[in-house]
């Protein structure tokens, strides 16, 4: 889906390579599935990535809400 939403290669490899990517790409699959506008899915692909590269996930760590 990455590749749908970006057109520029490095930007389609960033969010690949990012972290929890294919977790990343559910919500906006949903969005997708609800008929959000482009605009809608291209933010949130972007907000998503930028979340996941500051939570740092790596090494088994969790969020608790």
């Amino acid at each position: 889906m990455f590749e749908d939403l970006f057109n520029y290669p490095k930007v389609v490899a960033r969010h690949h390579d990012g972290p929890e990517a294919s977790k990343r790409l559910r919500y906006p699959k949903h969005l997708a599935d609800q008929r959000a506008a482009r605009e809608t899915l291209l933010r949130t692909a972007r907000e998503l990535l930028v979340i996941a590269e500051r939570l740092d996930l790596s090494g088994g760590r969790c969020v608790r809400l």
